[in-house]
C-alpha cells in the first residue's frame, strides 16, 4: 500500500515519489516517476480487422505514453492482423509484474517482455521465446551505470551512500545487474545505496540522473546509446562508469498454451516481417531492423545471476 505521496514541479516534468511501505524483499524503496504524460495502469490498442476469428492478445509494457504507444506500435499491430487473419489487441501495462500476471493467469497470448522476466516465464512454463529483436545490428544489448559528468564515481562500487535510480525491479540492465554486484561485494541494496528509487522507465532513469534527481542509474544500453545517436541533450552530461555482460534483446514470447498453429503462424510472420516493405515500415517505427529465433543461450548471463542471488 503506498502510503506518502509527493509532488513536484520541475519545468515541464511532472515528478511524483511514492514511498511504498512493502516491496521487493519486503524492503523499502522510493518510486520515482518523471513523465509529459498520465501514466496509464492498462491500456488496450485495437487494430481495425473485421475477422471473426478471436482476437490475439499482445502484451507489452508502457515505456511510452498512450498516444506514442499507439503511434508506433499500429503498424505493427495492422501487419500482424493482415498476416494472421484476426483481430490483434495490445495490452499495454506499466510495470513488469503485471505483464508477469497476465502470463501467470493466461490472459494475454503473446508479448514483448524484457530479458530478465523472459528467463523468468520461461524457467516458470508460463512463457516461450519465439524470436529476438535485432537493433542497430546487434540482437544483444547491455546495463549502463551512469552518473553525472561532475561525480567522481568511476565505478559502480564507488557509488556507496549514494542515491540510485533503478527502472524497474524485473529489469536485467535496470536493476537486476546492480543488484548482483552488489551483492557480489556483499551487500544489500538498501544497505549501500543511500536511497534508491524506481522509474518504470529507462529514459526516466536518464532524466532522472541528468536532472540530478539521484546521483547515479542503472539503465538500457540501447535506450541511452539511441538518446545519443540522436543528439538528446538530456544525455549530454551523462558519462558510463560501469557496463554488464551483454544478453539477449528483450524477446517476443508466447503463451505455451497457445494453439500450435497460431504459435508457428505467428513465428514465422515476424521471423519474415522485415523481407515485406509494410512489415519493415512497421518495425523501423518500432526502432527493430528484423526479428532472428530466440536463443536462449543469449540469455545465460541472466541466469547465472539470478540463480547466485536465489542460493
Amino acid at each position: 500500500m503506498w502510503n506518502k505521496v509527493t509532488y513536484f514541479i520541475i519545468g515541464m516534468l511532472t515528478i511524483s515519489i511514492v514511498i511504498s511501505g512493502c516491496s521487493l524483499s519486503e524492503k523499502s524503496f522510493a518510486e520515482l516517476k518523471i513523465s509529459n504524460d498520465v501514466q496509464q495502469k492498462e491500456v488496450f490498442i485495437d487494430g481495425y480487422s473485421d475477422s471473426n476469428e478471436e482476437a490475439l492478445k499482445f502484451a507489452v509494457v508502457s515505456i511510452l505514453s498512450l498516444s506514442e504507444t499507439q503511434r508506433t506500435y499500429q503498424p505493427f499491430i495492422e501487419y500482424l492482423e493482415h498476416e494472421l487473419d484476426r483481430p490483434v489487441k495490445i495490452i499495454q501495462k506499466q510495470t513488469y509484474g503485471e505483464v508477469r500476471a497476465l502470463f501467470e493467469e493466461g490472459k494475454v497470448d503473446a508479448g514483448i517482455v524484457c530479458a530478465y522476466l523472459a528467463v523468468i516465464g520461461e524457467n516458470k512454463e508460463i512463457m516461450k521465446g519465439i524470436t529476438t529483436p535485432i537493433k542497430e545490428d546487434s540482437s544483444t544489448f547491455t546495463s549502463y551505470i551512469i552518473v553525472n559528468e561532475s561525480s567522481e564515481a568511476e565505478s559502480l562500487s564507488d557509488l556507496q551512500g549514494k542515491s540510485m535510480a533503478f527502472s524497474d525491479p524485473l529489469s536485467y540492465s535496470g536493476y537486476l545487474y546492480a543488484e548482483y554486484e552488489t551483492f557480489s561485494a556483499g551487500y544489500e541494496l538498501d544497505e549501500f545505496f543511500g536511497s534508491t528509487h524506481f522509474t518504470y522507465s529507462h529514459d526516466n532513469t536518464i532524466k532522472s540522473v541528468s536532472k540530478g534527481l539521484v546521483e547515479a542509474g542503472a539503465t538500457h544500453s540501447g535506450v541511452f546509446d539511441e538518446l545519443k545517436n540522436q543528439n538528446n541533450p538530456i544525455v549530454d552530461n551523462i558519462k558510463i562508469i560501469e557496463k554488464g555482460p551483454y544478453v539477449g534483446n528483450s524477446p517476443v514470447i508466447i503463451n505455451p498454451d497457445i494453439d500450435e498453429t497460431l504459435k508457428k503462424d505467428l513465428e514465422k510472420t515476424i521471423l519474415t516481417m522485415h523481407e515485406d516493405p509494410s512489415g519493415e515500415e512497421a518495425l523501423k517505427l518500432l526502432g527493430i531492423m528484423g526479428f532472428e529465433p530466440f536463443n536462449r543461450d543469449l540469455f545465460n548471463p541472466i541466469q547465472e545471476m539470478k540463480d547466485d542471488l536465489e542460493q
